[in-house]
């Protein structure tokens, strides 16, 4: 054979070689687990903290192994059409040669290492860290270059070059992961993964609504306040003038007791302190610093008519994001009963999220947030006592009704449930 086809043959074989090295990089930074590599790297693996730099300079990393590997499958394709051109006149043997050619770039060059890549990731990570740091300061220029490229032809279409490095689904998954290692207790899981929901949560998910408003009455007897005052539970009551619908202020308990000890009798329009209101689409992250600028611990939520559609406080905020809390004046409630065989009595205020989760059933499409709206939702009005729903394999009783809200529910499931009790101590 003649000495140049040989050696391009070798040319042909050794760029297939480097266009595999490139594919399988990048299958291997994507797949690998940056935690894993993070917690190596911190007892001193000295191959880790060489990948962690890599991964930390990803996008970099990124053009760096497409510059490579589009030269290489370049340079593979050239030597084909080349090899065809040289080693036959036949038209059609010539095209069988291009085909094989893109064939051999296809398997050996993209889909075989990429496989391979993807099951060793992490191993192979640390293995090419070296190479593609060399890569990376020969290929310098060209990154520099192309990333400005890129930047610009993001701005053009509108979109933001600096994206974030981890979308909020990666953040969850990373969470995810670092409870299943034992990284991260559940509890810690929990509050983190309710830290990234804070920032959708309105003021109508949270708030206490109107119905089990405990308030004052402003031109009610001395009396009468002071056994509203005296039923505990709250540090902190609503006052009103007429109806509930006309909030003027605040009584703290606190401050109605110590002038109730020093003076025998409370002058309470002296006590009370302006209160805020908002509407319920707003959002808890936005009420929260506004909150606390006006030094006030509760807020009215108003409906569509300016009248009181519940209140809201930091309690209520905080508990979003940590959890149901208890002190020494809340009655702990039991959401969940058995009553019988797959029978279960349920408070219907219950969180429709946290019943499913303990229920192993998947979330309805529902805009409700508790069981007692989901069925109202359901039936399109007030239930009666014995209204039913079928949800998958449970059916929803209404056992009691009081002031046109229900108040508990009977869940009936067709075999039995994988219970799961909910941890309300985070």
């Amino acid at each position: 054979m003649d000495p140049l086809p040989a050696i391009q043959f070798i040319w042909f074989f050794v760029l297939l070689v480097i266009s595999a090295f490139f594919s399988s990089s990048e299958t291997a930074l994507s797949s690998a687990n940056r935690l894993r590599i993070l917690h190596q790297s911190e007892e001193g693996n000295a191959r880790a903290t060489q990948a962690l730099r890599l991964l930390q300079r990803y996008e970099e990393t990124l053009t760096a192994i497409l510059i490579g590997n589009t030269l290489s499958n370049l340079g593979v394709a050239m030597i084909g059409g080349w090899l065809a051109m040289s080693l036959s006149t036949d038209l059609l043997m010539q095209i069988s040669i291009i085909f094989l050619t893109f064939l051999f770039i296809l398997l050996f060059g993209e889909l075989i290492p990429k496989s391979y890549a993807r099951e060793h990731a992490e191993t192979y990570v640390f293995w090419i860290s070296s190479p593609l740091h060399l890569c990376l300061v020969v290929f310098k220029p060209f990154i520099f270059v192309f990333l400005k490229l890129r930047q610009a032809a993001l701005v053009l279409i509108g979109a933001d070059p600096k994206g974030p490095l981890v979308t909020e689904q990666e953040l969850r998954a990373l969470v995810d992961i670092s409870e299943e290692e034992g990284i991260m207790n559940q509890a810690s899981a929990e509050i983190v993964h309710r830290a990234v929901d804070f920032k959708n949560v309105t003021v109508e998910e949270a708030l206490t609504p109107r119905t089990d408003i405990q308030a004052i009455d402003i031109d009610a007897s001395f009396d009468d306040i002071l056994q509203e005052v005296q039923k505990g539970g709250f540090s902190r009551l609503p006052v009103y003038k007429d109806s509930i619908d006309h909030i003027i202020g605040v009584l703290s308990e606190r401050d109605f007791l110590r002038e109730f000890v020093k003076h025998g009798r409370v002058e309470i329009r002296e006590l009370i302190r302006p209160v805020s209101f908002v509407v319920p689409q707003t959002h808890i992250m936005d009420l929260l610093p506004e909150l606390k600028v006006k030094q006030s611990h509760m807020a009215v939520v108003l409906d569509e008519f300016g009248g009181t559609a519940g209140l809201i406080t930091l309690e209520d905020i905080l508990e979003e994001l940590v959890g149901e809390i208890w002190d020494e004046h809340d009655e702990s409630l039991e959401y969940t009963k058995q009553v019988g065989t797959n029978r279960y009595e349920c408070l219907a205020e219950y969180d429709i999220e946290d019943f499913c989760h303990q229920f192993g059933l998947t979330m309805p499409e529902t805009e409700a947030q508790s069981l007692g709206g989901w069925i109202m939702e359901d039936v399109g009005h007030i239930p009666e006592e014995g209204t039913q729903m079928v949800y998958r394999q449970v059916t929803l009783t209404v056992l009691h009704v009081e002031n046109r809200r229900v108040r508990t529910v009977l869940a009936t499931f067709s075999d039995e449930p994988p219970v799961e009790p909910i941890d309300e101590s985070v």
